[in-house]
């Protein structure tokens, strides 16, 4: 811009000059994509929706207590909490019920318990049914469905039923999301795999939701959940596959600490904890991650866990990558850092 200095401006115009010329100076980058949408699984964390709802970072809440039941009924977790959907409601965040294909609460996800539903077209009808009848009666806006450990056999049959539950909840204006496993290929290299058929179930849900972790857990030794680069190796598969505002990069709030052979899940407010407790020092890793060290009862520890660069690492992928997607799904609410939801809310939803 030119101004010429022989033209005399009033002390209002000079003001509001001054104000425009700031403004030009200290505004950000213009946004890589819309507002992205920012869904959660949860149990009912009263702390953690709270911290979301101040700064405007959550849109939905995904509720673990329900079961799906080898006769297509549904169960229902002990810790169900109605008042935490009503405050979400009334906070404006939708409220999805997430359907496990898991006996209880305690049990693991069940294959067996999905073959059952899947191998008869009436049980699937059934189940679908019976879920439309749950949004409909708990004032639930959908279904997030989250089976694991489905047979590979049983891949199609998985699709058609996610078609059909599908197609009922649209009829009744409601929405269905799923949780699938992540991959770069079709049908996948593993059993885990294999029975998302990437393309059939995208066109049936609302929201495709990519667990992109863990990288490393009790399988392997001690390393980062999700590195930023192969996050962003799963989301450029996906949407080769998937209509990318449907493809939702699943980020963790969770770590591991590794010992005696195994990993051992854990929060933020975990690590803390133990870092005050044995006096380790944190570093960051090349995935961004924070990693250290311990001795307890003469048994060493490995440590790795998120914190606030370690979660902005990660919404850098949506930011700079996959300006297109739908957003982020975060396993799990519940024992994060608060500052979390302001660095989701400062990346994702940045204000004009």
């Amino acid at each position: 811009m030119r101004v010429r200095h022989t033209v005399v401006i009033g002390a209002l115009a000079v003001a509001l000059l001054t104000a425009s010329l700031l403004t030009a100076v200290a505004a950000p980058a213009a946004q890589a994509g819309p507002p992205w949408r920012v869904t959660a699984w949860g149990y009912g964390s009263r702390p953690s929706l709270e911290a979301a709802v101040a700064v405007q970072g959550l849109d939905e809440v995904d509720m673990s207590w329900y079961f799906s039941h080898r006769d297509g009924h549904i169960g229902v977790a002990d810790n169900v909490k109605v008042w935490f959907v009503d405050e979400a409601h009334a906070s404006g965040v939708d409220v999805y019920a997430t359907l496990t294909n898991r006996a209880n609460a305690d049990s693991g996800f069940s294959g067996a318990i999905a073959h059952r539903i899947l191998s008869n077209p009436f049980r699937r009808a059934h189940h679908a049914k019976h879920l439309v009848a749950l949004c409909v009666n708990k004032g639930y806006q959908g279904i997030d469905l989250d089976w694991e450990a489905i047979y590979p056999s049983d891949r199609d049959r998985f699709s058609a039923f996610v078609e059909v539950l599908g197609r009922k909840l649209h009829a009744k204006g409601l929405k269905l999301a799923i949780a699938v496993f992540p991959k770069t290929s079709e049908p996948g290299l593993w059993d885990t795999q294999k029975p998302y058929a990437y393309r059939r179930l995208g066109r049936a849900v609302d929201e495709f939701k990519i667990m992109c972790y863990p990288y490393h857990g009790s399988w392997t030794a001690p390393g980062p959940i999700c590195p930023p680069g192969w996050a962003d190796q799963i989301l450029d598969f996906a949407v080769t596959k998937v209509a990318p505002r449907k493809v939702y990069m699943g980020i963790p709030f969770f770590g591991f600490d590794w010992y005696s052979g195994s990993a051992h899940g854990l929060h933020w407010d975990d690590a803390q904890a133990l870092i005050a407790k044995y006096g380790a020092t944190p570093t960051r890793t090349a995935s961004k991650e924070m990693t250290f060290k311990y001795r307890a009862g003469g048994v060493s520890h490995t440590v790795y866990y998120q914190d606030v660069g370690a979660i902005a690492a990660k919404l850098r992928v949506i930011w700079d990558k996959h300006p297109k997607a739908g957003g982020i799904s975060i396993w799990v609410m519940g024992g994060e850092d608060p500052l979390f939801w302001t660095k989701i809310h400062d990346k994702l939803k940045p204000g004009p």
